[in-house]
């Protein structure tokens, strides 16, 4: 039993079903099912984001599951995968809509990223003002004085 066909089997599911929900045919999913064709990695990208709750555990969504899905494209050929067949599979998996999603959460984690980087300096120069205050290095900081006691 090959990984897809123990995800039909652990989740209760038909060909015809995963056939429907990956807009395929039947025939091409029972090839994957029999092990004779690789699942795509665009295919596989749909199933793990499905919204049914399925276990995907036992399907490889890493860059090294890409990689061995291509090599199982190749059987019969001697080449290896290039990176730029990983990436071009990489590309395929992700949808244009997807591709801007990442793009638009990659920002907004750099500008949060930023935003921590500030605050950790700010909390950092706010310690050490603390800091000279309590030495008395700093006396206006807490009276409010314009003396200073340096020294």
């Amino acid at each position: 039993m090959n990984n897809f066909s123990k995800f039909l089997s652990v989740n209760g599911l038909k060909r015809k079903q995963v056939a429907a929900f990956l807009g395929v045919s039947g025939a091409f999913v029972s090839q994957i099912a029999s092990g004779d064709r690789p699942l795509p990695p665009e295919k596989l990208a749909l199933i793990k984001a499905n919204a049914y709750g399925w276990d995907t555990s036992m399907l490889v969504t890493t860059s090294r599951g890409l990689e061995v899905s291509l090599m199982a494209n190749m059987r019969g050929r001697s080449a290896m995968v290039t990176p730029s067949q990983l990436q071009s599979a990489v590309e395929k998996a992700v949808s244009t809509e997807e591709k801007f999603l990442i793009g638009y959460l990659e920002r907004k984690i750099e500008d949060k990223d930023r935003l921590i980087y500030d605050l950790y300096q700010k909390i950092g120069m706010l310690e050490a003002e603390l800091d000279l205050a309590r030495k008395g290095e700093i006396a206006s900081i807490v009276t409010g004085s314009s003396d200073a006691n340096v020294g």
